[in-house]
């Protein structure tokens, strides 16, 4: 798969405010979708039994309005997730890393 091209990214974070940070631990999406629709949703846990899902635009909103930070680990480093926006004007999750989070995405047709 050809790496996707840098995104402009957007920055959420205000000195003045501070975010609570949700761990993801899954990836829903579809690959074949626009780059704006791939991730359909993220999964994590906040303790030993509460579990949480986020559509992708719960999540942007989320970051835009400092709610919440999300992270992932990948090679035992944290790496934030970051709206980056299309040619188009939609914004989209993504990682900083030249796969971004398309390499995550576990298919909606089959999340196990």
């Amino acid at each position: 798969m050809k790496p996707l091209p840098a995104a402009p990214i957007l920055q959420t974070r205000s000195p003045s405010r501070m975010s609570i940070n949700l761990k993801v631990e899954r990836v829903i999406g579809d690959r074949k979708a626009p780059l704006a629709q791939r991730v359909i949703s993220v999964q994590g846990k906040a303790g030993p039994s509460l579990f949480w899902t986020h559509t992708q635009a719960q999540v942007i909103e989320h970051m835009e309005k400092q709610r919440f930070q999300y992270y992932l680990l990948k090679d035992n480093q944290a790496i934030t997730l970051q709206i980056a926006i299309t040619p188009e004007g939609e914004k989209y999750l993504t990682i900083n890393t030249p796969e971004g989070l398309e390499v995550l995405l576990v298919s909606a047709s089959n999340p196990d």
